[in-house]
């Protein structure tokens, strides 16, 4: 061919990778039908003949390599397409690090309140068979399956309403879909003395944390604040919880002991 064609410079033999064994035990390094491979040896150089070659002492295969050394001008572009490969595998494995720092780092300081320990609480004390006629009966049922629904619940102190807030919250997590469903919750408490504010940032932490990626306003948020060293007012939390939510098919937000919030706490 290089007789016939005396222009071309550079010759590539292509074959088909069949019947290559998994070479040096590396899954990586597996060779299958229909893969392109592109061969070189660092000591040697030239093409890989896989199956020639003979077994060493320690249980390891020594190839033998029949082509001669490639052009200088390949090798050299094959040394580089390789550092650029390695240096696009770290920037991407960087980027990914970095990106998971960057959103772990923006829930937390939308709220650092989690409210799953006491719900886990309060789910521990129930007793087994109990609370099934709230979530058997018409009223819950309308509940869960319509859109832009309030189900009221009140009663009197102590009467173990927190404990019927955990097993909704409880029975949600574990039957609706975690993929475009949203559930988030809160409870008051007294002595805690949580205000309007720290609820609806609660609420928002949680939504933000069943997703993929930070939504583009809570980035807005974080950065907008953050560069001025300012921490966001209440209808901003709510303006994003509302923006978040929009982003699910459907979303369950169950609010505990909301009586328990002082007055002027709950403007």
């Amino acid at each position: 061919m290089l007789f016939t064609f005396p222009d071309i410079r550079i010759g590539f033999l292509v074959g088909i990778g069949a019947g290559i064994p998994n070479y040096d035990g590396d899954d990586e390094q597996d060779v299958r039908l229909g893969d392109v491979v592109i061969s070189s040896d660092r000591r040697n150089g030239g093409g890989v003949v896989y199956d020639f070659g003979k077994k060493l002492g320690d249980g390891s295969f020594e190839t033998v390599y029949a082509s001669g050394r490639p052009p200088r001008s390949l090798r050299t572009a094959l040394a580089r397409l390789e550092t650029e490969y390695e240096m696009r595998e770290n920037r991407t494995a960087e980027d990914a690090l970095d990106q998971d720092q960057f959103r772990a780092k923006v829930i937390s300081w939308i709220s650092t309140i989690d409210f799953a320990a006491r719900c886990h609480d309060s789910i521990g004390r129930r007793q087994t068979g109990t609370g099934l006629w709230l979530l058997n009966s018409i009223e819950f049922k309308k509940w869960l399956s319509s859109l832009n629904q309030t189900m009221f619940c009140p009663g009197i102190p102590r009467a173990g309403k927190t404990v019927m807030a955990s097993i909704v919250i409880d029975h949600l997590l574990s039957t609706v879909p975690n993929t475009d469903v949203g559930v988030a919750y809160s409870c008051c408490a007294y002595k805690e003395q949580h205000k309007a504010k720290d609820l609806v940032a609660a609420l928002l932490r949680q939504l933000v944390r069943q997703l993929p990626a930070l939504p583009e306003a809570v980035k807005d948020l974080y950065m907008r604040h953050h560069q001025r060293k300012t921490l966001p007012r209440r209808h901003e939390f709510a303006e994003v919880l509302r923006y978040v939510a929009s982003g699910f098919s459907q979303v369950f937000l169950i609010i505990d002991a909301l009586d328990e919030c002082r007055e002027e706490n709950c403007d």
